[in-house]
């Protein structure tokens, strides 16, 4: 259902959300045809509510109405471009995650190894700063990080059962698929600083010469995965 304003409030036909936005708030409409399909595909809550502050002649007061001139049109322009933006943000994100998942799964089997039993070795990464978790036990990242990857070599869903089952392993391109973008980015983390900079160089498309002469862009690169996962 449609609501007006906040959630609570009764339905209200599109049609009557029109003409109080005309006859009570001083919002014009180029097509109101058009303004019902919007409103019908996305809400009155969404397009209106969500984006109305910046037009009205006072935003803390809803029966000041809109400024004069404002119509329907110039409300929905902003909602789409906010809707476009956040699409291309996330689209953006989805790339680079399955990039990240194959470059860093590539990685580790051609560095370290495809067989669990030996990429899965604590000896082969950085342990990380230790922390207090949630149970006020002091722990090394990478303990947590291998925890992570062993509870999915056992897991009953295909398919890891088909691996574990038929060649009793399950290479990093595989366990992969099921790690939560978090601990993918903790994994990268605490790579050593060979793989790490492989790693660096395949998502950047820059000669592993590159970063180590210019470490800077490890900095750099650690901060865009940080300000990928918030």
């Amino acid at each position: 259902m449609i609501f007006i304003g906040a959630l609570e409030k009764p339905f209200m036909p599109i049609d009557k959300q029109i003409l109080q936005l005309k006859n009570d708030r001083n919002l014009l409409f180029q097509s109101e045809e058009t303004a019902k399909l919007h409103l019908t595909r996305y809400g009155y809550y969404e397009i209106v509510n969500g984006y109305k502050d910046h037009f009205m002649k006072d935003e803390h007061d809803d029966n000041a109405g809109f400024i004069d001139g404002i119509t329907f049109e110039h409300i929905y322009a902003l909602f789409n471009f906010d809707k476009s933006l956040r699409e291309q943000v996330m689209s953006a994100l989805e790339n680079f995650e399955s990039n990240l998942r194959q470059v860093v799964a590539y990685t580790v089997a051609e560095q370290i190894s495809d067989d669990q039993n030996l990429y899965l070795k604590r000896y082969r990464y950085n342990v990380g700063k230790k922390y207090q978790n949630r149970w006020k036990k002091y722990v090394y990242p990478i303990d947590n990080l291998l925890k992570v990857l062993t509870n999915i070599t056992f897991a009953k869903t295909e398919p890891y059962k088909h691996y574990r089952e038929e060649h009793h392993n399950i290479p990093p391109w595989i366990i992969v698929k099921r790690l939560s973008f978090g601990n993918l980015i903790w994994w990268v983390r605490l790579l050593k600083r060979q793989e790490k900079d492989l790693v660096i160089s395949r998502m950047l498309g820059i000669p592993t010469q590159v970063i180590q002469a210019v470490p800077e862009v490890r900095t750099m690169f650690g901060t865009l995965l940080t300000l990928y996962l918030n």
